[in-house]
């Protein structure tokens, strides 16, 4: 039951959402969004999907920097392929992508689990802070328009009391695993400290400077991949740079309500398009031309590499 709430529960909430923004669209706002769709030059949405497959193979590369230190020599193509493969499973369970693509190099290059877990979870510890510095950049360049649009659509006293009561069980949880000497939190306690030697291979990367490269490349292609489809709509084609930035950001953080993003990002996109002057429609057809375009090459990839890891892998061993 509780796998299926996991697989299920972020789907109703992707398809309320779409529910809710679609329910107020009249038939000529539908025949709108189709036409948008129709009319779009896929040039540039094409452009921005090639750039995504950029990022994943550069995403791979940057692993090998945080594996290596432990010892531990992997293939590309099993990294590669690895990460094609989280980003399918993310779409079924979020988050989900992380244990499965420490689970791959577990199985295919011999390295214990929580140790590749570790690694991951340090690359999703960059990756925020990233996150963050274009949030912060968003912010000060629109800190007023920014600020209305979440408190509008996160009530904040719930997300404080959420947020403490979170924390508190949190330190609990660590004060048992490492005081309890029972069997369970011993075996947590092992895990963590796995995964801790894992999260501390950023500091022992011997090419660092490669290592920020393709930090800042993966960033600066999502980026460009959110930018550059703009450019494929002559309704949005002159937003601003700071609009941009702006809806860039919250796109982001819509990607984690649901299931990779299902009716969660288009939805919150044509929410904050409309506040720079874009109908909602279009703003919508937008949101689902950037979402389904990313959503196509996650499967493609994901499912090439489903097939052909295994066969790989019997090539390798005969």
């Amino acid at each position: 039951m509780k796998k299926w709430l996991k697989i299920t529960l972020p789907l109703l909430v992707g398809g309320f959402l779409c529910w809710y923004a679609y329910r107020q669209f009249t038939e000529e706002q539908f025949a709108e969004i189709k036409q948008t769709f129709v009319m779009a030059d896929y040039f540039y949405i094409i452009l921005a999907v090639f750039l995504g497959f950029l990022a994943d193979i550069s995403r791979a590369v940057r692993w090998e920097f945080l594996l290596r230190p432990m010892g531990y020599r992997t293939s590309l193509l099993h990294r590669t392929m690895a990460v094609f493969m989280g980003y399918l499973v993310n779409v079924t369970i979020p988050r989900s992508g992380e244990v499965t693509r420490a689970l791959l190099v577990s199985k295919y290059d011999k390295v214990p689990f929580e140790k590749s877990f570790g690694t991951i979870i340090s690359e999703r510890v960059i990756d925020l802070l990233l996150l963050l510095l274009f949030t912060a950049a968003a912010f000060v360049l629109q800190f007023d328009l920014i600020s209305s649009f979440v408190l509008s659509k996160i009530p904040f006293q719930k997300l404080l009391w959420l947020g403490v009561i979170g924390g508190v069980s949190f330190v609990v949880f660590l004060y048992l695993v490492y005081t309890s000497e029972k069997k369970l939190f011993v075996k947590v306690k092992t895990f963590l400290n796995g995964i801790k030697e894992g999260v501390l291979s950023v500091l022992k990367i011997r090419h660092r400077m490669l290592f920020g490269l393709h930090t800042l490349f993966i960033w600066a292609v999502y980026f460009l991949m959110f930018y550059i489809p703009f450019f494929a709509l002559p309704e949005t084609a002159n937003i601003s740079m700071p609009n941009v930035l702006t809806a860039f950001v919250v796109g982001s953080f819509a990607m984690t309500f649901t299931n990779a993003g299902f009716g969660s990002y288009p939805f919150f996109i044509a929410e904050v398009l409309f506040l720079f002057g874009v109908a909602t429609p279009i703003g919508t057809a937008f949101g689902w031309l950037v979402w389904t375009s990313q959503f196509a090459m996650t499967l493609l990839l994901g499912g090439l590499a489903f097939a052909l890891l295994p066969l790989l892998k019997e090539n390798t061993h005969s």
